[in-house]
């Protein structure tokens, strides 16, 4: 009797074998309150699925071997389910093996897209710093292979610009004292600036327009314009470089305190002052400047070489389109990373769960559902695909016969 209940009890035991053990692997993967978070976390994502799908693969061989004594092709069967035990011990190895795959697979293409985001904010502050250059560069070969004297059309509007600041502050208090009405000295210092800027660009085109009619020896119209120039230069003495040496005189009067300069004393410097001024400036750029500006205000062609020369176009953001091109280019790269990325995280768990599917399947039909290892994601067939080959209309040389 002792002996029968001892066969029993083993018995017993060897086909409940999973109570042995399947409370304390569940309890320590699920993880308890005393341990941190952190390891919490670890134990939930890698031992919880192993250990759940390896008590429920227990059980499931258990219902396998009461059910060997009413098989047809018992031997047949017992070879399927030991095949399926070492499919399911190989999907062990490919989870843990593949979660450290994702990790790598991740931590790779992280540094790649990474590596794409640097390479495109360099390229970016590369045309950011290079692009003034490249103007700069392209403006100085226009202006010095161009036969239009563009250097000395900025000069002369730069020489304009300067005497018409210099002599605006000096007008402003004679105007003030002329103008009855109250006005802001911002505004009226605008004003003048503007007025000044005119009289001495239309002082330079009456000197232009002097000396071509001079070259042409044309005697009526060198008379005449001659007339307007010494109008011109009574202007510009009188109101403008007579102010100029008023505002000397305390400079004069300090090494004499008894000097006196006089109408035609100031008349005199100042009319030497403009001579000096414009006989510089003209013979230095202004002789060149002048022209081109006269022909710009008159809307008339500018003589250029345009049409033997083509034009360098400046082009804009090169690194950055090359690295836009290389994008577009090794799109598949990026395509293949995305899916790689998919597989490595997908695959591992449904490897365990495709092998203890193999289990309950192997036990309802006699054969399995799935053919391991999967490898990527499209390996996994389609639900209607997989219960076809359950019921046996779909066969291949994958697929097991039924035991």
């Amino acid at each position: 009797m002792f002996s029968e209940n001892n066969a029993v009890n083993i018995g017993l035991t060897i086909l409940l074998f999973p109570l042995l053990f399947q409370q304390m692997l569940l309890e320590f993967s699920w993880g308890s309150m005393l341990d941190s978070i952190p390891v919490l976390i670890l134990k939930r994502v890698f031992l919880l699925l192993p250990a759940a799908t390896c008590v429920a693969a227990c059980w499931i061989i258990v219902a396998s071997l009461i059910t060997i004594i009413f098989r047809y092709k018992r031997l047949s069967f017992v070879v399927a389910l030991i095949l399926t035990c070492w499919d399911y011990l190989k999907s062990l190895a490919y989870f843990f093996g593949g979660i450290f795959k994702a990790l790598l697979t991740l931590v790779l293409a992280i540094l790649g897209l990474l590596k794409i985001i640097l390479l495109i904010i360099w390229a970016l502050i590369k045309d950011i710093i290079v692009l003034p250059l490249k103007a700069i560069l392209k403006a100085s070969r226009d202006v010095s292979g161009s036969s239009v004297p563009w250097i000395a059309v900025v000069m002369t509007l730069v020489a304009a610009t300067l005497e018409s600041l210099i002599f605006t502050p000096i007008i402003t208090p004679v105007v003030l004292d002329i103008v009855p009405v109250s006005i802001s000295i911002l505004l009226l210092q605008v004003i003048l600036f503007i007025i000044i800027f005119t009289l001495v660009l239309a002082s330079f085109a009456v000197l232009t327009v002097t000396f071509s009619t001079v070259k042409k020896k044309q005697i009526g119209s060198t008379i005449m314009i001659f007339v307007i120039e010494l109008i011109v230069i009574g202007v510009e003495v009188m109101f403008l470089y007579r102010e100029f040496v008023d505002a000397l005189v305390p400079w004069f009067a300090q090494y004499n305190e008894n000097f006196v300069l006089g109408p035609l004393g100031t008349i005199g410097i100042a009319f030497v002052a403009w001579v000096g001024v414009r006989a510089m400036v003209w013979f230095l750029f202004a002789s060149h400047g002048a022209p081109i500006i006269m022909s710009i205000i008159q809307g008339k062609q500018i003589a250029s070489d345009k049409e033997t020369r083509a034009p360098e176009k400046l082009s804009l953001f090169e690194s950055s389109k090359s690295i836009i091109t290389d994008l577009k280019i090794h799109s598949d790269w990026l395509n293949k990373t995305g899916k790689d990325i998919i597989d490595a995280i997908l695959v591992p768990p449904m490897q365990i769960l495709g092998a203890t599917l193999n289990f309950l399947v192997l036990l309802l039909y006699s054969r399995h559902m799935f053919t391991l290892p999967f490898h990527t994601v499209s390996d996994m067939k389609p639900a209607q695909e997989l219960v076809n080959l359950v019921r046996g209309k779909v066969s291949g040389s994958h697929e097991p016969d039924r035991v």
